[in-house]
Formats: C-alpha cells, sequence, structure tokens
C-alpha cells in the first residue's frame, strides 16, 4: 500500500521504486493536510468499489467468504511461468 498512497499524494519518485527500502521520493512541499486526506479517501472508497464488483462477478456477496478461498487465486509466478515458457533467455524464480 505504500507506493499507491504516495502517488495519490503526488510524491516524486527517483529512480525505481521495487524495493521498499531503497525507494528514494520526495514530498510535495506545499502538502495540504485535508486535500491529502480527501485523496486517500478517494483512494480507499476506489480500491472497495472494485473489490465489490470482482466479488459480484465471482458470485460472493461479501469479501469475508473470499477468506481462505484459493481456487481463483492466479500467482504471478506461475502465470510468467506459463506465459513465458519456452522463451529463449527468460528465466523464472
Amino acid at each position: 500500500m505504500d507506493t499507491p498512497t504516495l502517488v495519490a499524494l503526488q510524491a516524486k519518485f527517483s529512480g525505481e521504486c521495487a524495493d521498499r527500502t531503497e525507494s528514494e521520493f520526495s514530498m510535495p512541499d506545499k502538502l495540504n493536510v485535508d486535500w491529502g486526506r480527501q485523496r486517500l479517501m478517494n483512494l480507499a472508497a476506489s480500491w472497495r468499489d472494485q473489490l465489490l464488483e470482482i466479488s459480484g462477478a465471482m458470485g460472493l456477496r461479501e469479501i469475508r467468504r473470499m477468506r481462505g478461498e484459493m481456487g481463483r487465486a492466479m500467482f504471478m509466478v506461475e502465470l510468467e511461468r506459463e506465459a513465458f515458457a519456452g522463451i529463449e533467455g527468460y528465466e523464472y524464480q
């Protein structure tokens, strides 16, 4: 959650931010607290709306019912391995 919240607050990133311990960023000089609070509330609300839409598409009425559900899970490592297997030079983990 750290990178999306910083983006919502218009932080400026320097270089790569793949590793949170080595990410470098700077916040705007004049950050209005009320504006920032509203941006973060909008971000959380949009995530909530997306979760409701996804769960509805899967036929689930509540997010709680997704807890422990592994049948619909898609793991990036497995997806990449399937998609890029056989491509010369691709090394999967």
